[in-house]
């Protein structure tokens, strides 16, 4: 596994349980570049399967960080009725 994919894993971690799309968006640079250098073959050392899980899992947590501001704004629109 690289570095940039040990960072994009934990950054992916963080973005799940508090950091939201601060840390979700530098780890889906970091996967997405260790997934180019893999494709390209300058680093087939490194496992792809990691790569692509910590990519998946930062644009999950954008994803759930998006539901979640979509339903707190819209219970509070709710309220107000």
């Amino acid at each position: 596994m690289g570095d940039n994919t040990k960072w994009a894993l934990g950054l992916g971690i963080a973005s799940l349980f508090c950091c939201g799309p601060i840390t979700g968006i530098i780890g889906i640079i970091l996967a997405k570049k260790d997934m180019d250098e893999i494709a390209a073959g300058r680093a087939p050392q490194l496992d792809e399967g990691w790569a692509k899980g910590s990519f998946y899992l930062n644009i999950v947590a954008l994803v759930l960080f998006v539901f979640g501001i979509c339903l707190f704004w819209g219970g509070a629109g709710l309220r107000r009725f």
